[in-house]
């Protein structure tokens, strides 16, 4: 902590910022090494692992490894917490993959006109589960427990 006032530092809390800290959530962050290599780091525990944390939920997509500069890359799971599973065929999205998959944002189709017309006759509505993948859950954890929740999406081509 630094005085503004005075510029003296402390690595102690003054007295006038109060007894009350802000609550850190028990839940895991995917952070990248200066070498671009995923690694899981929970700031409440202040806890890091190169392998997936316990009880922790992963997306369940394929992906590129970039970061293990190889050729041909290789694929292997996604190294992101799931955020989203659907009810149709249980498949876990993290945010990254969700969008891929089933937002058509970044596409361009020419006109807007023509990229209106596509976004009204490719969306379909799904039904899925929201969930948080780097909150570590029970050993009893079910998602027959969450709740269901229909949303539209649009699928990319």
């Amino acid at each position: 902590y630094r005085n503004r006032t005075t510029d003296e530092v402390s690595w102690n809390k003054p007295k006038a910022l109060g007894h009350h800290d802000l609550p850190v959530i028990d839940e895991w962050k995917v952070l990248r090494d200066t070498q671009g290599f995923p690694y899981y780091y929970n700031p409440h525990s202040t806890s890091m692992s190169w392998e997936q944390p316990p009880s922790t939920i992963l997306c369940g997509e394929k992906v590129p490894c970039t970061w293990q500069r190889q050729h041909p890359v290789p694929i292997s799971s996604c190294e992101y917490f799931a955020t989203k599973r659907t009810n149709r065929d249980g498949n876990l999205y993290c945010e990254r993959c969700w969008n891929k998959k089933f937002i058509a944002i970044e596409q361009v189709w020419g006109s807007p006109k023509t990229m209106i017309h596509h976004l009204k006759t490719k969306f379909q509505t799904l039904s899925i589960k929201r969930i948080r993948g780097g909150v570590p859950h029970p050993k009893d954890f079910s998602f027959d427990n969450v709740h269901d929740e229909v949303i539209e999406v649009c699928p990319t081509i």
